[in-house]
């Protein structure tokens, strides 16, 4: 009987016990940047922002244990001085504070009987996107095909919810380009849940668009405890121009975008900046209408933070955007005209359930811009 800190599982970061140093029985230290291989870009020691552990406490009463990270460099720290914990028995995560010591955050966790999970953001892994698709395929009246295959063999998903109206224009949303940035896949279930709601704004946007999701597009590093990457040395899929021939997911999605040709794209993101909601468009003029309809989130301490592609080359002394910065958004606004965002929705101060709600609002706010250009 004691306390164990798990890994291993399905999105467990550190990946394996080599990242964890068991101090004492009620003392823990782990490496979140540790790797099986290594990695290059976020996958090196000292980059990332994933960290997912799970500790048993086979005791009847609760324990409180130390929990070290150690990030190995000062400059991640800043962003990581706060967690998420969650009991299996509670319903929702838990906001923590951590304290910074050079390279390390300190955590202090209370276990109760049973499994809790800690981590950097509310967890979400590949097991949890299988089991949201079905839901929607059983619940919400969505249709689901695979897309397409990850490099270790694990289905790219898509949902899709076709319009009564022939006319109907597709909108596109896509999520988890990077493996740690759990707030899109908890805003695809707010919008997802939302499309199927009787909610007379849902019918009005289900009157005008088929909606095509593509929910975890990076399914191999969400499974194996990366934070940007599909593999140590893989694809930055939001880069669809960065390391390319190293995996098959970004010409899957690219091979979807183009079959979809939508009208309307949102890829949802979070970074972890505490106190700013990111936004990045072509124009200056669409970044201003979205926000006209969806004002700063002053609730959950949030500001906008607003780039365009003339302000991105300004600011960097250039006149063409980076070629190996180009997205999703790039690819559908100049192939097809489409009204192209990517969101950014840090966590601090949230939790699951205002998530699901921002991007409904977020996803609302592009419609609505869309349809009043």
């Amino acid at each position: 009987m004691g306390i164990e800190l798990l890994t291993g599982f399905d999105g467990s970061c550190p990946r394996d016990d080599a990242g964890v140093e068991v101090i004492a029985k009620d003392k823990f230290k782990i490496l979140p940047s540790y790797r099986r291989l290594t990695g290059i870009d976020e996958e090196v020691p000292g980059g990332g922002s994933r960290m997912s552990v799970r500790f048993l406490n086979s005791g009847d009463s609760p324990v409180t244990v130390a929990l070290c990270a150690d990030w190995e460099t000062e400059k991640r720290v800043k962003y990581h001085d706060f967690g998420f914990v969650k009991h299996e028995s509670d319903p929702e995560w838990t906001m923590l504070p951590g304290i910074i010591k050079e390279t390390t955050v300190d955590y202090s966790i209370k276990l109760k009987p049973g499994r809790t999970q800690f981590a950097l953001t509310p967890a979400y892994n590949y097991e949890n996107c299988l089991a949201f698709t079905d839901r929607a395929v059983k619940d919400y009246g969505f249709s689901c095909e695979v897309i397409g295959n990850s490099g270790e063999g694990r289905d790219i998903r898509m949902l899709s919810l076709l319009s009564k109206n022939p006319a109907a224009e597709n909108f596109f949303i896509q999520a988890r380009d990077h493996a740690y940035e759990t707030a899109g896949s908890y805003c695809v279930e707010g919008i997802s849940g939302f499309l199927a709601s009787e909610n007379p704004m849902s019918e009005f946007l289900r009157s005008k668009f088929n909606f095509y999701i593509v929910p975890m597009t990076n399914p191999d590093g969400v499974h194996n405890g990366l934070s940007r990457l599909t593999h140590e040395t893989g694809l930055n899929i939001d880069s669809i121009n960065w390391n390319s021939g190293k995996g098959p997911e970004v010409e899957i999605l690219l091979k979807c975008l183009d079959r979809v040709r939508p009208v309307v794209y949102m890829n949802i993101h979070n970074w972890m900046m505490k106190f700013k909601d990111g936004l990045m468009v072509h124009d200056k003029e669409l970044a201003d209408m979205i926000i006209g309809f969806m004002p700063a989130d002053s609730e959950n301490l949030k500001h906008w933070w607003i780039d365009w592609d003339a302000e991105w080359c300004r600011r960097n002394n250039t006149s063409e955007y980076a070629h190996d910065c180009i997205g999703g958004r790039h690819h559908c606004y100049r192939e097809f005209n489409s009204t192209a965002a990517v969101f950014e929705f840090p966590w601090f101060g949230m939790n699951t359930e205002k998530m699901r709600k921002k991007g409904v609002r977020a996803m609302t706010a592009i419609a609505m811009a869309f349809l009043e250009s």
